[in-house]
């Protein structure tokens, strides 16, 4: 009787600690799923502000289009026109680059959670039986 209040014992320690382990699955399940959706709306942000820098790039463009047809203009003008188009590119380049690391994360992030979702099934599955033989 002694060997199976051992055998009672250890179970219901191994069943405590599951749940525990349940629960901190659970919880990095949480702060994954909210950490996916703050990237997917920076996601969603950096493809506004690429969207609005090619818009942008495109008017700067045209304005040096009509600045080279136009007589009078001094090369002054023409070298700001550029310059502002350089810093259109340039800020276009940040921004697109920062959207495809945020894609990347998004990417491991979905794999994370996947992971997670596996091993607290794996956990949950665990518990159910050792409840079953402890029962």
């Amino acid at each position: 009787r002694a060997g199976e209040r051992a055998v009672e014992s250890a179970l219901a320690a191994e069943i405590a600690r599951l749940e525990s382990e349940e629960l901190r699955c659970k919880h990095a399940l949480d702060e994954a799923a909210d950490a996916l959706r703050a990237l997917r709306d920076l996601d969603v942000e950096l493809s506004a502000a690429i969207a609005l820098l090619g818009r942008n790039r495109a008017s700067a463009n045209e304005r040096l289009s009509i600045l080279n047809t136009k007589k009078g203009v001094t090369l002054t003008d023409r070298a700001a026109s550029e310059r502002h188009i350089a810093e259109l590119l340039e800020e276009l380049r940040v921004v697109t680059k920062a959207h495809a690391d945020v894609g990347d994360t998004i990417a491991s992030g979905r794999d994370l959670e996947a992971r997670l979702r596996a091993a607290a099934t794996s956990v949950e599955q665990l518990k159910a039986h050792l409840t079953y033989v402890a029962a």
